[in-house]
């Protein structure tokens, strides 16, 4: 059966069997194509997405491997930068400083180590970003370090989003900006030159788009995945039921079957 058994429903990508279309040519549509089921089967609003050639696999499942890439990506950067600003703050004389970066990035290697294999890696990129952020405010706050180093900041709520989620994310991203900011203020408030409301009001706009940006992304982006996995086939039931029958009349036994059945549990 081809894809004429199929209507698209809006911009979304997704497809759902026609009025007078057979359910089974779906299933056998979906096994052909690669995809995953978007609602269950036993649900008269059952999709599919006959376009997404990726391997069958559970929206949180792709959730957390999504963010674990993005960990492993952000502590390969992290220990690349720290080591280079390590490297030139040595020869100028700031030994405190480069130390701590020395830490930060020894810390980030052996992280990326653990996070390859672990199953706690929401605790794992909680740690990474409690350490991070401390050992940026602190380095900021150090007499050595100039006022150009602060623009770390606006780093801040793509980090904590990214790896954290809309939530939490958003909750150290405020804390740590705002103890960032009152840093900025306590070194630099006698410095009339640097707390003009020129520089400070282009500062907190670049802070809050980031913020919002950061905290828009995470939240629709999270929001789509908790939509395709309400619409799951059950792992038990009758749902699960018609599934397996569909499995089997149209692949039959053997190890596809068996992997699509492991990709749900």
């Amino acid at each position: 059966m081809g894809e004429g058994h199929l209507r698209r429903l809006g911009p979304s990508a997704c497809w759902e069997p026609r009025k007078n279309a057979p359910v089974r040519a779906s299933y056998l549509q979906l096994f052909r194509s690669g995809g995953y089921p978007s609602c269950r089967p036993d649900s008269p609003t059952w999709k599919t997405t006959p376009l997404d050639r990726s391997p069958c696999m559970h929206p949180f499942q792709a959730n957390h491997d999504h963010r674990r890439g993005v960990l492993q990506a952000m502590l390969l950067v992290t220990m690349v930068s720290a080591l280079v600003f390590a490297g030139l703050n040595f020869p100028d004389g700031m030994i405190l400083v480069a130390w701590i970066q020395v830490a930060v990035a020894a810390f980030a290697a052996g992280l990326l180590v653990v996070v390859r294999r672990t199953q706690s890696l929401q605790i794992w990129s909680v740690c990474f970003v409690l350490v991070l952020l401390t050992a940026t405010v602190v380095l900021l706050s150090r007499p050595e370090v100039s006022e150009f180093a602060f623009v770390w900041l606006l780093v801040i709520p793509l980090v904590t989003h990214l790896l954290l989620g809309s939530r939490l994310g958003l909750v150290l991203a405020l804390s740590y900006m705002g103890l960032g900011a009152a840093i900025y203020l306590y070194r630099f408030g006698g410095n009339a030159e640097l707390i003009r409301v020129e520089v400070l009001s282009n500062a907190v706009i670049a802070a809050l788009t980031t913020l919002g940006l950061s905290h828009f992304y995470e939240r629709h982006r999270i929001g789509q995945s908790h939509a395709s996995a309400r619409c799951l086939p059950a792992g038990t039931g009758a749902s699960a039921a018609q599934w397996n029958r569909a499995v089997a009349a149209h692949t039959g036994p053997g190890p596809l079957q068996a992997d699509q059945r492991r990709a749900w549990s």
